[in-house]
């Protein structure tokens, strides 16, 4: 929790408001030394409903992985599923949802969530595969479309546990390394076409708001994530099959095209483009050549390198166009 005290009502009673019973789950708060009451709030909530399971954790500042991180090594139930406190279940049947894991033992599956504005409305559906069978997490997110976001799956603990898969901490892009790893060591991973939760998307998250000293530390987080995946990879030879290579260096060119993204989006200056490339060049974090299974991004990845000078020529007209961004000295 930190700076979400508005939010936690909502957020715990849409779990209370399930089919689950009360005594079938536990609600973790991890309090990560918030500066306004969410605390306070927290306690409340847990005062006011003893009936139900709660956990109350205060640390100091580690940020949402490190968050994460203190629930999962606290927890005490077969399945976790993260929310952060903008966000709310919507599916009243999660005793099926559930239990839909448990039967199949699986080690993770992936729902259907709904992006709602400040209003509930709903302004774009993340949907998963519908592929009934279940697949390795290779495989899974080698075929389809997976999302990089932690909160729209369940995850077995003691998959987790099993081969210590914990959050990178005070880092952007948090989920999308974490479930790098995670998928990678999955033997059973299924996708369920059934909306489970919504995402709140507000102007001042990380990834919409237009602070441009956040921009820079996603660019430098994505390296970090970047040169993590590398070294953990190479400790586990990831070459030990096609599939592995196929999946690993896929990875690796999505969180490439993120950032060139990032930067076009931005207006970032042509000459900061070309530096940031071509420290991903020196440090062997360019990946470039790989498909990626999100067909507009790779059609970004195809289009920027299709032959030599384009990158230079997009950035450049980019600038041309739209302007360029004061960097902050």
């Amino acid at each position: 929790m930190y700076n979400v005290a508005g939010y936690l009502e909502k957020c715990v009673k849409s779990v209370m408001n399930t089919n689950l019973g009360g005594d079938s789950f536990e609600i973790i708060f991890v309090d990560d030394e918030s500066p306004d009451n969410s605390k306070i709030v927290a306690k409340d909530i847990i005062k006011r409903y003893p009936e139900y399971n709660f956990k109350l954790i205060s640390q100091t500042n580690k940020g949402l992985g490190g968050a994460r991180n203190t629930g999962i090594d606290n927890a005490e139930g077969d399945y976790l599923i993260f929310l952060d406190p903008d966000d709310f279940i919507v599916d009243n049947n999660l005793e099926e949802t559930l239990q839909n894991a448990k039967s199949n033992n699986l080690d993770i599956l992936e729902f259907n969530a709904t992006m709602v504005n400040s209003k509930g409305e709903t302004i774009q559906t993340v949907k998963v595969n519908s592929y009934e069978k279940i697949l390795s997490g290779i495989i899974y997110s080698n075929l389809f479309y997976c999302s990089g976001s932690a909160c729209n799956k369940l995850y077995s603990r003691g998959f987790l546990n099993q081969f210590d898969l914990r959050f990178m901490e005070k880092v952007y892009g948090e989920d999308f390394e974490f479930n790098t790893r995670v998928f990678f060591h999955a033997s059973r991973v299924k996708g369920l076409n059934k909306v489970v939760s919504a995402f709140l998307q507000s102007p001042n998250s990380i990834t919409r708001n237009r602070d441009i000293d956040k921009k820079i530390k996603y660019l430098k987080d994505y390296i970090k994530i970047l040169t993590n995946l590398k070294s953990y990879f190479s400790n586990i030879e990831v070459n030990q099959t096609s599939d592995a290579i196929i999946y690993y260096k896929s990875r690796m060119a999505l969180i490439n095209t993120n950032s060139f993204i990032l930067l076009i989006k931005n207006k970032f200056p042509t000459d900061y483009a070309l530096q940031y490339r071509k420290r991903l060049e020196n440090d062997d974090l360019l990946f470039i050549t790989s498909e990626i299974v999100i067909k507009k991004k790779n059609l970004v990845r195809k289009f920027l390198f299709q032959y030599q000078g384009m990158f230079f020529i997009v950035f450049k007209l980019n600038n041309i166009i739209k302007g360029t961004i004061k960097l902050p000295l």
